[in-house]
């Protein structure tokens, strides 16, 4: 009995592990994606992916970066500028959350 359960736990581990690696892969797709449009010149296409991507997982760092980048070089640089703010927030809130307050 208590070799099955430990088997079913270890199974049950496997599957959450490769649901992750799934779920990473796919985010990593759109950003991959979102570079590839932005280095044909479509960055405004490039924008609404990583816009998609970052309301599905809004701490995704690589999709946050490359958004910053595009947002500034296609002009949109108080768009940039505040999701620069609201990235560093999130990053200091999970790298510290003893001593950083909520502030957006």
């Amino acid at each position: 009995m208590l070799a099955r359960v430990s088997i079913l736990l270890v199974s049950a581990g496997l599957l959450l592990a490769q649901n992750a690696r799934v779920e990473r892969a796919s985010k990593l797709a759109a950003v991959e994606q979102a570079w590839k449009l932005a280095a044909d010149g479509r960055q405004e296409e490039a924008i609404r992916l990583l816009n998609d991507a970052i309301r599905q997982d809004p701490l995704d760092p690589d999709a946050r970066l490359l958004l910053g980048s595009l947002l500034s070089e296609a002009g949109h640089r108080e768009e940039a500028f505040l999701d620069g703010v609201e990235n560093a927030a999130i990053r200091a809130r999970l790298h510290f959350p003893d001593r950083v307050q909520r502030v957006l």
